[in-house]
């Protein structure tokens, strides 16, 4: 039996692909050695989400999407996060009759059910779920535990006692282990699987405050204590770019780096309030600009309209909206066309 083949004709069936895009794959299949579903995703015929549907009923096997799953992550503890992201699984519940629930990515990898099998004694169920959202949930979990391990060594360490004191870093080790430097990265990084658009971290009067806007919501993460504070406040501009020495007026920087093997631009932004500066970061997906008018929903007439003022040699396009809702997107979507 063809493997290949038998999926792809599926997907016909389900009307995800044409019956020339499945001649196509397999030929590719064949002449590459490769998977069907390599190439699919490779030819942007299909997404992870876009076959969840049809792939959980051709592996007979229910289908969902992550955040719509009750996840109890006390379970995490019996899985390293790099073995639950090399088998693409993770523990969700325990039911009342004492099944044990899995979404995994990987429905029918036998070693991934033998791994499983090995921690969990009695009946165990699987859900199938798109391995990005895997990913996400494991590197939002293993950066908030990095987050909350860098803050209660901040919180615990007696090198900062003193307010605006700093505590000397000579080797580069020094520098990477270093509980302010471990904070600031892990706060930036907890932040792209949380789905994060901006990073707020405002200083008060005895402690430190973290939020996230999630969702156009500001969400509090965490607090740490404020004498920690200026040496945050110098890694953040080293990395950013940013004047250390100027702390009265606001400044603007801009930190690259790649997360979750995207790269990411992260917007920062200091503004001198009572207690200290206040730190403002946007987070900029790279690859979310890769969008078409089509594909950010743009109707017929729309596009009409649209086509009539990118083909002007000169002139001026204003959009406007709240934060989040697409603007920079569009408009990088109009520069790549023209």
């Amino acid at each position: 039996m063809n493997i290949n083949y038998e999926l792809l004709q599926f997907y016909v069936y389900k009307k995800l692909i044409t019956k020339k895009e499945a001649q196509q794959i397999l030929e590719e299949c064949n002449l590459l050695q490769s998977s069907a579903r390599e190439r699919l995703f490779a030819n942007k015929f299909v997404t992870e989400r876009s076959e969840l549907d049809a792939r959980g009923e051709y592996y007979c096997i229910p289908s969902i999407e992550v955040d719509m799953l009750a996840i109890e992550k006390k379970y995490f503890k019996r899985f390293s996060y790099g073995l639950m992201k090399k088998h693409k699984i993770i523990p969700i519940m325990r039911t009342d009759d004492g099944t044990f629930v899995f979404a995994t990515a990987k429905p029918v990898d036998c070693h991934t059910r033998s791994v499983v099998a090995a921690q969990f004694l009695g009946k165990v169920d699987f859900i199938l779920v798109p391995s990005i959202d895997i990913d996400r949930l494991i590197d939002s979990a293993s950066a908030a535990d990095t987050t909350q391990e860098a803050v209660e060594d901040i919180n615990s360490e007696e090198g900062t006692t003193q307010k605006g004191e700093e505590v000397e870093i000579q080797t580069e080790g020094e520098v990477i282990n270093n509980p302010v430097v471990r904070l600031v990265d892990s706060i930036i990084k907890e932040a792209i699987p949380a789905r994060a658009s901006d990073i707020h971290i405002e200083p008060f009067e005895k402690t430190v405050q973290v939020r996230y806007r999630v969702d156009g919501d500001l969400q509090e993460r965490i607090n740490f204590r404020s004498e920690a504070y200026p040496a945050v406040c110098a890694r953040l501009k080293i990395i950013s770019g940013l004047n250390i020495a100027e702390r009265r007026s606001p400044q603007d920087g801009r930190i690259n780096m790649t997360v979750g093997g995207k790269e990411y631009d992260f917007r920062v932004s200091t503004l001198p309030t009572v207690f200290g500066e206040k730190f403002v970061i946007r987070i900029l997906d790279k690859t979310s600009f890769e969008f078409t008018r089509e594909e950010l929903g743009f109707s017929e007439e729309d596009s009409k309209v649209v086509d009539k003022m990118l083909s002007h040699p000169h002139g001026i396009i204003l959009l406007t909206g709240p934060t989040g809702c697409g603007k920079s997107t569009t408009l990088y979507s109009f520069l790549k066309e023209v």
